[in-house]
């Protein structure tokens, strides 16, 4: 009796190793990307410091993978947001007469995960125009500069995003609404 279940427990010890290597890999594969330096200080730092990371968030690690092409196909489209909202505000804050008309909009952020909620927060946060001043679970609260950056949050354009890179679509919708920030 105590076989089976030794061997059940084997599989997701092999999987959280290979997602360990997995992620270590992938941001030691980062960490020389971006800092551009091949000697064995900054090699043993990356390596160091992307154990250490990986490690740290074993724990926490929730069952599913992150959906890492969903995540980058979605960066793009987020920059352009940032880049048109970013305009939008540069508009209002020289304007003469500037179309100021902060507001707060409290909706519910249609994802439920801790991963997807923080890359909600962070996504509305990095626009420019929004603030997320607070998030949970069914509740997330933005603070807008002017009627189009509310009329986003209100539209859900950017949670109906975050929901599809996360997979979590309510009512199994195919896509999210595409309009983004005007």
């Amino acid at each position: 009796m105590n076989q089976p279940s030794q061997n059940q427990a084997e599989p997701k010890k092999v999987g959280t190793f290979v997602w360990f290597l997995q992620t270590a890999g992938t941001l030691i594969a980062i960490w020389v990307l971006l800092s551009g330096k091949f000697d064995l200080l900054h090699l043993g730092l990356g390596v160091v410091g992307s154990l250490l990371l990986t490690a740290s968030f074993m724990r926490t690690r929730q069952g599913k993978p992150f959906p890492f092409l969903r995540f980058f196909a979605f960066v793009p489209w987020h920059l352009w947001q940032v880049a048109i909202s970013n305009l939008r505000v540069s508009k209002v804050a020289i304007s003469p007469q500037p179309k100021i008309q902060p507001s707060f909009i409290e909706r519910d952020p249609l994802v439920h995960s801790d991963r997807a909620l923080t890359v909600l927060g962070c996504a509305v946060t990095l626009t420019p125009g929004t603030l997320t001043v607070e998030i949970e679970p069914g509740r997330y609260l933005v603070h807008a500069l002017d009627d189009l950056s509310a009329q986003d949050i209100e539209q859900d354009v950017m949670a109906k995003r975050v929901a599809q890179v996360f997979g979590e679509l309510p009512g199994g919708a195919a896509d999210a609404d595409g309009r983004g920030a005007r």
